[in-house]
C-alpha cells in the first residue's frame, strides 16, 4: 500500500479531497470557553506556490473592484496583475467600495488573471461608494452562516452551474445576530460585531490558533457539537489563516451558552471516516481548478483542487434544530487565558 508521501500526482488528482481526509492524525485539542479545536495533523502537499489575499491586496498588485459604476451585489471583478498564483479563502471578508461582502468559495487565481468573483453582501444598509476598492477586512465569515452558505452555493452550482448563496437568508441572520449581541450598526454590517467584541474575539484567538507542528487543517466544535473543519495542502496555509477561520467560530461562540463537554476524539475520527465517504460532485472553479462539492447524511463541504492536490478542503456537520445546540441568546464571555 501506497503512503501519502509514495502516492503519484495522477493518482492524487483522482480523489484528492478523500486521499487527504484519510490520512491525517487527530493532535491534542484545545478549548476556550466553548469553542474546542481539534488539530489535524499531516504531510505537506502543496504543489502550486501561491500567495495568500490579505497579503497582497494592500500592495495593489491585486485589486478587487465593483463589477461597474452600477455595480453588483453578487459580482465584484478582481484583477491579479502578479506573476504569482493568488489564494482566497471562502468566506473571507472584504470592505469598502459601495458594501462589504464576503468571498462565496475558495478560489486559487492563476498569475496576471482578471475574473469575475461570487460574492455576498454582509452590509445591507449601504449601498454607496466609499472606497475605489475592496481592502481585507482580516475577518472571516462567522461559521454557522458559513455552514448554511456551502450547501446553498453547492445547490446553486448544480442548478446554474453559479457559486450563489442565499442573499436574503444572509442579511435576515446578521440582522438577528446584531440584534442578539446588541450590536448598533447603521449599516447593519456583520464587520460590527468583529470591531464592538474585538477583545474577547483576541482571547480566543491567543488560546486557540496557535499552529502545531505539521498541522494542516483543524475540526471545531460547540460544546459538544461538531460545526466544522477546514484542511489546507501545506501547514504554511493552515498557519497564517488558523487564527482568522478560529474568529469565525468564535462569533458564534461568543452568544452561545455552552458549558457541556466537547466530543471525545472518538467521534471526531468517526465523522471524518464518514466525510471520505461523502458523495462528490466536480463543478469548474472560478478561477483555477476544480470546485468539488461535498454532501452526506452527517455533513456538507466543499473542495478546491488543482494540479492534483486539495488545496483547501471545508466540511460542515448537518444543520441541527436550534433546540438542540443550546441556548443563543445569552452572551458568554469566557475568562482571558493566563499567558504562561
Amino acid at each position: 500500500m501506497t503512503t501519502e508521501k509514495e502516492t503519484t500526482g495522477k493518482e492524487i488528482g483522482e480523489a484528492a479531497w478523500s486521499r487527504r481526509l484519510g490520512r491525517l492524525e487527530l493532535g491534542k485539542p484545545t478549548r476556550h470557553g466553548g469553542l474546542c479545536v481539534y488539530p489535524l495533523l499531516g504531510l505537506d502537499l502543496g504543489r502550486t506556490p501561491y500567495t495568500l489575499l490579505e497579503e497582497v491586496l494592500a500592495s495593489g498588485v491585486v485589486t478587487i473592484k465593483e463589477e461597474s459604476v452600477c455595480g453588483s451585489v453578487p459580482t465584484l471583478t478582481l484583477s491579479n496583475t502578479s506573476s504569482d498564483c493568488v489564494f482566497l479563502l471562502d468566506g473571507e471578508e472584504l470592505l469598502g467600495a459601495k458594501q462589504n461582502r464576503i468571498v462565496n468559495t475558495s478560489v486559487l487565481v492563476g498569475p496576471r488573471c482578471t475574473l469575475a468573483l461570487p460574492v455576498t453582501c454582509v452590509e445591507a444598509g449601504r449601498w454607496r461608494q466609499e472606497t475605489a476598492q475592496f481592502m481585507s477586512g482580516g475577518s472571516h465569515y462567522n461559521a454557522r452562516g458559513r455552514q448554511q452558505k456551502v450547501e446553498e452555493v453547492s445547490a446553486s452550482l448544480l442548478r446554474s452551474g453559479r457559486a450563489d448563496s442565499n442573499q436574503s437568508r444572509v442579511w435576515e441572520d446578521i440582522s438577528a445576530k446584531l440584534g442578539r449581541l446588541a450590536v448598533p450598526a447603521p449599516t447593519s454590517a456583520l464587520h460590527a460585531v468583529t470591531e464592538q467584541y474585538a477583545g474577547d474575539l483576541s482571547a480566543y484567538a491567543d488560546a486557540l490558533s496557535v499552529a502545531v507542528p505539521g498541522q494542516v487543517g483543524a475540526v471545531f466544535a460547540l460544546g459538544r457539537e461538531i460545526v466544522g473543519a477546514d484542511l489546507f495542502d501545506k501547514p504554511l496555509t493552515l498557519a497564517a489563516l488558523l487564527p482568522k477561520l478560529t474568529v469565525s467560530y468564535a462569533l458564534d461562540a461568543l452568544e452561545e451558552s455552552r458549558t457541556d463537554a466537547p466530543p471525545p476524539v472518538s467521534v471526531i475520527q468517526a465523522w471524518l471516516a464518514d466525510a471520505v465517504r461523502a458523495e462528490a460532485n466536480s463543478h469548474p472553479a472560478v478561477g483555477l481548478g476544480s470546485d468539488i462539492r461535498l454532501s452526506g447524511p452527517k455533513l456538507s463541504g466543499a473542495a478546491l483542487e488543482y494540479d492534483g492536490a486539495a488545496v483547501h478542503l471545508s466540511l460542515f456537520a448537518a444543520l441541527q434544530a436550534p433546540s438542540s445546540v443550546g441556548q443563543r441568546t445569552r452572551i458568554v464571555r469566557p475568562p482571558l487565558r493566563r499567558r504562561e
